[in-house]
């Protein structure tokens, strides 16, 4: 029971921070990247690649703007 709820927080703390994402920036890595400096996983996120992972999502970037989210 406690693995769902934690895996359930995860899941609820990924959807807010992607509606943040897409209502407060144009998209583009380097505003996501900004938006993200205060995510508890920042340290771990390399924006060097095309994909970035928040915690049960993963962003993918195409020419420096975001193309795609995967769970």
């Amino acid at each position: 029971m406690s693995y769902h709820k934690a895996d359930f927080s995860s899941t609820e703390a990924d959807l807010e921070t992607l509606i943040e994402l897409i209502n407060e920036t144009d998209l583009s890595k380097e505003e996501i990247k900004i938006k993200l400096k205060d995510h508890r996983l920042f340290e771990f996120m390399n924006f060097e690649q095309n994909t970035v992972s928040l915690e049960k999502l993963t962003l993918h970037f195409e020419n420096n703007s975001l193309k795609m989210v995967e769970k």
